[in-house]
This record gives structure tokens, sequence and C-alpha cells, in this order.
């Protein structure tokens, strides 16, 4: 970490680094866990029993508005039961046990996008189940309502989720050609829309050269001034915004491999199965970027490279900074997962519930200017609703303020405290209106 003068006071500076090397694919797991939603998403239904034989690609779960999520292997449902996602809220997932060999689905392929019509594009991409604003108008009008809102900006991030990942910015290099082609056949889709790529600041010129024509905007390798959150609110001209607010306000955000893999899925007819993340950490001489099936366990992942984890250590889905401690080796890999970090039990800092010494520390670095020390106390005390209104509401969670805490306290696990009990208290509410609802039927 790089540290500067800023009015009197050190302010961090945390370098996002670029760094290549090969992508590794793994081999396809015993099974895989499919996670049928995400937190504030579009609840998917089973369309498979316990007991199915299943091919690779075929649909096990969709919605009425034609999203919906596939089989990564070939094999057989062994059981429909909730997973929970990285910060432990359960879900519904379909596990398949596999039988051997892949045996596809038949592809349905567009072979030259750059030919292809809007409404090919837009029927492939129905085919193939993606969540998006661009489906035929039957689909479309049974879309949640943030869906069929109109798109005046598309911005796709080319941009790490946090320091120590090297994904997103792969597709400025590696898998430039099939990022092209997404952005191309986009602009079919998008119509007047604007579609901006962002990306670090040290790639933007050779990314100027890969895609002509194209509005790209260079970002500082300064975390977390390079933020997601942070970056959509300086587009949108606000002070944050967070990523359901933006599309509100007609922003869509892609990230690049997303887009990429769209484009990928539609040139060769099936859909998408597979994900990369950075693994750092122990037993490791430095960060791997893999390639495995979505839905693989994460101890899969650890024990194709080797990485034995013993009691004590810490294993992180994400990186450092953003990453939630696992307690389940067989948590999946999901579009959300950009990195795999296991942290010995010998260099694990440990939170502690130490009073508050109102240094002001974590309020001059947060970047989205919460005072954070009171926000704390509040949720630490119990008035979660208070937190949530007075900033837990616009925390990004990028770690920064419990890194610079003398005292060590669980600053931003405190933010989330706030944020939680905000959703909590309107479950609660719909409940009530619900029950006063039946009491009056």
């Amino acid at each position: 970490m790089r540290k500067g003068r800023f009015f009197g006071f050190m302010k961090p500076r945390v370098a996002t680094c670029e760094w290549d090397g090969e992508v590794r694919t793994l081999t396809p797991p015993e099974r895989v866990m499919i996670p049928l939603s995400r937190p504030g998403r579009e609840q998917l239904q089973p369309i498979v029993k316990v007991g199915h034989k299943v091919r690779s690609g075929q649909p096990v779960a969709a919605a009425p508005s034609g999203h919906a999520v596939h089989a990564t292997i070939t094999g057989e449902v062994t059981r429909i039961d909730p997973t929970f996602t990285p910060d432990g809220q359960e879900i519904p997932g379909i596990e398949i046990l596999c039988s051997g060999k892949d045996d596809w689905m038949e592809p349905v392929a567009i072979e030259d996008l750059r030919a292809a019509s809007r409404e090919q594009i837009i029927e492939g991409l129905a085919h193939l189940g993606f969540d998006g604003p661009w489906k035929p108008d039957a689909l479309l009008a049974q879309a949640p309502s943030e869906q069929r809102l109109p798109v005046r900006t598309v911005v796709i991030m080319a941009l790490e989720r946090e320091p120590g990942l090297s994904v997103q910015s792969r597709f400025l290099r590696e898998y430039a050609g099939d990022l092209a082609e997404s952005i191309n056949a986009m602009r079919r889709l998008a119509a007047d829309a604007r579609i901006l790529l962002v990306v670090p600041q040290s790639l933007q010129d050779s990314a100027a050269e890969k895609f002509p024509g194209v509005e790209i905007r260079g970002v500082t390798d300064r975390y977390p001034q390079n933020h997601w959150r942070v970056v959509l609110a300086h587009i949108a001209g606000t002070g944050n915004l967070t990523i359901p607010a933006a599309r509100e306000a007609g922003i869509l955000m892609l990230t690049a491999e997303n887009a990429a893999f769209a484009g990928a899925s539609l040139k060769r007819g099936l859909p998408r199965f597979e994900k990369l993340l950075t693994v750092a950490g122990k037993g490791l001489q430095g960060p791997v970027t893999v390639s495995t099936r979505l839905g693989t366990p994460i101890g899969h992942v650890l024990e194709q490279l080797d990485i034995v984890v013993e009691d004590g250590d810490r294993v992180l889905l994400g990186g450092h900074w953003q990453g939630h401690a696992q307690f389940d080796m067989q948590a999946p890999v999901t579009l959300g997962t950009d990195g795999l970090t296991v942290i010995p039990a010998e260099s694990i800092v440990h939170l502690q519930e130490h009073a508050c010494t109102n240094c002001g520390s974590c309020v001059r670095v947060c970047p989205v200017s919460i005072q954070v020390n009171l926000v704390a106390r509040l949720a630490e005390f119990g008035f979660g609703e208070e937190a949530y209104e007075n900033g837990a509401k616009a925390c990004i969670e990028c770690g920064i303020c419990a890194y610079v805490c003398p005292v060590r306290r669980p600053l931003v696990q405190y933010m989330r405290f706030g944020v939680i009990s905000h959703q909590k208290t309107l479950l609660e509410k719909e409940e009530e209106a619900e029950a006063e609802g039946e009491t009056e039927t």
C-alpha cells in the first residue's frame, strides 16, 4: 500500500497492479451446485426433479421472463435444496452429480454476429436464457419492471473488483476479439444508447487500438477510487450510486467477462458454462487465474491447485478487501466469483470489539464520505435503522475503513448489519401487511 499526504493526514492509496499469466483450465468437478437466484434478482423455478438425467447446456430452472440457468455438466439431479450466497444468504439450488463425459445439447449458433440482425440476436439471447433488457416482446412483457426500463448508457467494466484479481482486464488482452464482437452486437441491441468501455489507465492506449470507434474511459489504478460503484457514480454525475439505482437512471452495467461470454455463447449456440477466477494465498508462489465450470465447489478448485486448507486457515470468496469468509468447501463458484483467497492461520488479522476512540481515521479514508465511526456505533448498539439512514445504505464495502482502524473494529460488518436490519424491517412490514389483508378477507 502506498500512502500520501492529504491535508496533513495519511490517506491510503492501494494500487491495483496488472499481472499476466496463462489461464489454467480445470477439469470438471464430480458435482456442481447451480444457484437459482441472486439477492435482489428474479427468482427461478426448477424445471427438473430429483433423479432426472440432464445434459450439459440443458435448462434446469427458468422464470416467466425467459431468464434461465443451465446444467454445466452431464449427470443426474441429486437434490434441490438451499445453498448460500458468498455473504451467507440462503437461496435455492440444484445439485447435479457428474456421470462422465459431457453430452451437450444441440447448439443453435449464430456464426457471424456482424451479419446477424437485431431480431436474430434477441432471439438467440432468449434461447440461451440470458438475463437482460433485450428480449422478444412476448417475454419482455413478463419480465420484472427493472428489466423493462430504457437503456440510455451501457457501461462495460473491464476493471477488477478489487486489488489482487486478474479477471476482467483479461478481456482487454486474451479475449479482446470476443469482447469486440459482443460490443458490435450490442450497438444494434442498444440502438441510440451510449456504450462506454471502462478500463485501467495503464491499458487505455492498447484498448483504443483493439476497440476502434468505442468510447473508452481510463480509470486510476488506485483503490477504492476505481471501485465499480464509485466509477458508476462519476459516470452518472452523482455522489454515490448503487447498481440498481443506476439501472433506474437508465444505466446498464455489464462486466467485460459477461459481455464477452454473451457474444461467445451466441456464436457457439450454447449457454455459458464457465467462469474465470483468480486464486491466491496459501500454497501458491503467486496468484493464478483459472477457468472452471459454473457451480464448481470451491474445494474442487483448491484441490486442483494442490492447496490444503487446515484448521485455522481462512478461505475467502473474493480478495482481501471484499472477500467473504466461507465455512463450507462445497460453496459454488457463481457469476460473481472473481476471486478465491486462502489466508493461512498465522497471517489472519483478527477484528476485535474494542470501543471506538474517535480518531477519525475511518472517516478520512471513506470514498463515499460516510461518518463511519458514528454509523458503526449505531449498528453496534442495536440501532440498525438509524445506521442505515445515516450512511450504511451508501457503503460500498471497500474495506478501507477496517484496514486503517487502529483498534481493529469490525467496521464493514457493522455497515452490513445496518443494511440487513433495514431489509429485515421491510420484510416484517410486508408480512404484517399480508397478515392484515388475510384477516380482513
